[in-house]
């Protein structure tokens, strides 16, 4: 099987997880169930963009499909892989100092800016919309607090004085 096939199967199987989890977070009762719900629907969300895509991707295709055979590929996508790492820990980073709100929209920025390389129109629209929606959805309609960071925490008990 292909690369390609391979990352498909492997976004199903992702996907699929996904929909059984929050399935899943639906029946639990109380706040039990605002932290899955708070990870999973996003993150359905995006693997299902990006699950369509790669079955376009994958039934447009015309070309022959490249394969990872010696240790060029393999080096490659290892340095892709850790690439990948770094910005997770990045993010990480950001939301434990930054909070969700302000944590997300710096690695946003980020993230399109530099690694995606996209305009500043693009990353400033998905940006906003990105936290918009994570903001509405969460806190307001599910009457959640998200998590507001070890900084603005601190500055808020600055002012408070």
């Amino acid at each position: 099987m292909s690369k390609s096939g391979y990352e498909l199967l492997f976004d199903l199987l992702i996907l699929a997880t996904l929909v059984f989890f929050v399935a899943k977070a639906f029946t639990l009762t109380g706040g039990a169930g605002r932290v899955p719900l708070f990870v999973g629907i996003p993150t359905l969300v995006l693997m299902a963009i990006k699950t369509s895509v790669a079955l376009f991707k994958h039934f447009s295709a015309s070309a022959p499909d490249v394969r990872f055979l010696g240790k060029a590929g393999s080096g490659e996508a290892q340095s892709k892989i850790l690439n990948e790492i770094i910005w997770l820990c990045i993010f990480t980073v950001l939301i434990i100092f930054f909070g969700v709100i302000f944590g997300s929209v710096a690695f946003l920025l980020m993230y399109l800016r530099l690694h995606n390389k996209d305009s500043w129109l693009v990353s400033t629209v998905v940006c906003a919309a990105v936290v918009f929606a994570t903001y509405f959805i969460f806190q307001e309609a599910l009457k959640m607090q998200l998590y507001e960071g070890v900084f603005p925490g601190m500055i808020s008990e600055w002012l408070d004085y």
